[in-house]
């Protein structure tokens, strides 16, 4: 993805990877102190480094294995830091915590953050690009008298269990679904992108397969269900009311995946290698016209797609300008 971002304008700081082995982790160390690939203190030092002499205003931070400890070591190399997170399992140091989960509260921090911590909870601040909220409107109009015609499949852009190969395998098997009309999403870093070109070819439904495409909004609005991970998409997919059925590709998924079927805005398969009888049975239930509008609506009903908008507004208020002064910035922003 550093290419990518590279490619889009933006400067992009490789820090160099270190030894996890060397030094210790410490006792309160998280189940995913693994994926950052060094110590948190050696990672601290590289981050302070590559800052340099940049004070920023807000330093963001986005990874499970980074807590307190590490948010401390930084107090001084930033003016404020923001930390977004979705697993409430960690204590944190920061003045703005970002949880965009659809059960957490206030409450789940609680015993994790100082006093003095904002806590914005909750999937009215689901960080989706501006085009979903764009074309919410017209995403949602088309989902009154619905018809299972079209089907986008998207397990993320690595993929790199093939849960794509495994969905499209169910999906073959499907004589229901034979005149389905189905998208196929992938990423080009995808390692078994290959396997699945050969099976889209191979496949008895009318199929495109689109690699890393750049109008996602568009392509989930005029698609009547999707199959997709339980990761960040899964808000995209409820801001555009798309049913879905979501599938766990990671351990922390499932906790995604569980609450949109408990909210009604999607079906949850939690072990793709296993049960694929299960998306069969989804798949059933949900050629009913009455189910999709139902879904639909419960899926609309968790996020407007407006959750970037709410959480600039808080990063740029200041003193002399109200959060409703900010928010309208970024709103009209939003439409240049």
């Amino acid at each position: 993805m550093i290419a990518v971002i590279e490619e889009r304008g933006y400067s992009v700081i490789i820090l160099p990877k270190g030894n996890i082995h060397e030094g210790k982790q410490g006792e309160n160390s998280n189940a995913h102190a693994h994926w950052l690939g060094a110590t948190l203190e050696q990672d601290a030092k590289d981050t302070i480094e590559a800052l340099g002499k940049i004070v920023p205003d807000w330093l963001i931070v986005d990874h499970y294995a980074l807590e307190a400890r590490w948010e401390r070591a930084l107090s001084n190399a930033c003016k404020r830091l923001m930390v977004i997170d979705d697993l409430a399992d960690r204590p944190h140091v920061c003045d703005l915590l970002v949880d965009h989960g659809l059960e957490h509260t206030e409450a789940n921090y609680n015993d994790l953050v100082a006093p003095h911590t904002r806590l914005l909870c909750g999937t009215e601040y689901a960080l989706l690009r501006p085009e979903f909220s764009t074309m919410r409107e017209e995403s949602l109009a088309r989902r009154h008298r619905p018809q299972l015609r079209r089907i986008i499949v998207s397990m993320g852009g690595v993929d790199k269990d093939n849960a794509t190969g495994k969905v499209l395998a169910g999906l073959a098997e499907n004589e229901n679904l034979r005149t389905i009309e189905l998208t196929v999403i992938i990423g080009p870093q995808a390692p078994w992108l290959d396997n699945v070109r050969q099976l889209c070819a191979a496949m008895p439904q009318p199929i495109r397969l689109l690699v890393d495409p750049i109008h996602m909004a568009e392509l989930m609005r005029d698609a009547d269900l999707a199959i997709g991970a339980a990761g960040t998409m899964s808000w995209e997919r409820c801001c555009l009311g798309l049913p879905s059925i979501v599938c766990s590709i990671a351990k922390n998924q499932v906790g995604v995946a569980s609450s949109l079927e408990r909210a009604g805005a999607a079906l949850a398969v939690h072990d793709l290698t296993e049960s694929l009888a299960a998306l069969g049975r989804h798949l059933a239930a949900l050629t009913e016209p009455e189910a999709l509008v139902v879904m639909a609506t419960n899926a609309a009903r968790i996020t407007d797609g407006r959750g970037a908008s709410r959480i600039a507004a808080q990063l740029l208020a200041g003193a002399n300008d109200s959060i409703e002064t900010k928010f309208a910035q970024i709103e009209w922003l939003a439409t240049k």
